[in-house]
């Protein structure tokens, strides 16, 4: 099982980014004035992005999670934990600068949705150092 705070998620949420992060940030080397290379890498803090996944296929929620998880996006600057399914846990808030933090989609397209209704998500998280 996934948590977010007490929020309890589907362990079949994909981390699609997992491998796509370097905490090393390195700008483009370059010349000085006497010919040599400056290269300049240094660690980043924090900002790890961890975009947790859903299909339609697959870690279907109901849609009072989907509720939850909106109103706690609705809360600026929030800190959260998140705890993995194999126990591996983070302090992260939600990612809005690469759009919706949540995205929520209806498995069969319901109209007016029940409360145990089923979805699909993305959630956009970031790694924070605090």
């Amino acid at each position: 099982m996934i948590t977010l705070e007490t929020i309890s998620l589907s362990d079949e949420l994909y981390w699609e980014d997992e491998h796509a992060w370097s905490p090393v940030e390195q700008p483009k080397p370059i010349r000085n004035v006497t010919g040599s290379l400056e290269v300049n890498p240094s660690l980043k803090i924090g900002g790890r992005p961890i975009t947790l996944s859903g299909s339609e296929e697959r870690a279907w929620l109901p849609y009072k999670t989907i509720l939850a998880l909106k109103a706690m996006a609705a809360i600026p600057g929030k800190v959260m934990n998140l705890t993995l399914d194999d126990g591996r846990t983070f302090k992260v808030m939600f990612r809005y600068h690469d759009g919706n933090p949540v995205s929520a989609f209806s498995v069969f397209g319901d109209i007016d949705p029940g409360l145990d209704d089923k979805y699909w998500i993305i959630l956009r998280l970031m790694e924070v150092i605090v």
